[in-house]
């Protein structure tokens, strides 16, 4: 656990770049500050979970039934105006899978971003989604996860992956 505590400071206050942050889990609410304070150090977030469908939102995008925290749009709206502002990316799923219900047996399909059909929810990011923020990951020297309650940290060392979990 020392170990992997002393990652995330190196990680947090010198990272090696390209840093990627990614961002996952149902919610934006809970993680408005972790965005904000790694803002001030990564280069790219890449956007996943259910949080996606309120960035997507906050993109003009219909979202048909997919998880929304309403009241959060406008600072997501916010939140990508200011990545913009500071030359940080925020890259959002281009497709998603999507079903009529939350359930192992509903009919489900994958679909563009935006193209989700009304009365369906969006589950999980799509195969485009996959490729685009693999292509992401392979430039990346330091990647940090943020989903839930605890941290995954990744890096690269000698073109290898290694990862920690954080609980």
């Amino acid at each position: 656990m020392v170990k992997e505590l002393e990652y995330l400071s190196r990680a947090a206050s010198n990272p090696v770049r390209p840093y990627v942050a990614i961002m996952g889990g149902a919610k934006i609410s809970g993680k408005i500050d972790v965005i904000r304070n790694l803002m001030n150090a990564a280069d790219t977030f890449l956007i996943g979970g259910g949080m996606m469908f309120t960035f997507l939102k906050a993109e003009g995008l219909e979202i048909g039934n997919s998880i929304l925290e309403a009241d959060k749009v406008e600072l997501a709206r916010a939140l990508m105006r200011e990545a913009r502002t500071r030359n940080v990316g925020i890259i959002l799923p281009v497709d998603c899978v999507v079903a009529q219900r939350f359930d192992n047996d509903a009919q489900h399909q994958t679909v563009s971003v935006n193209h989700i059909p009304p009365g369906w929810m969006g589950l999980d990011i799509g195969p485009e989604t996959v490729r685009l923020f693999e292509k992401e990951l392979h430039k990346a020297k330091t990647v940090i996860r943020w989903a839930s309650s605890r941290w995954i940290i990744l890096r690269t060392e000698r073109g290898r992956w290694r990862g920690f979990w954080l609980e």
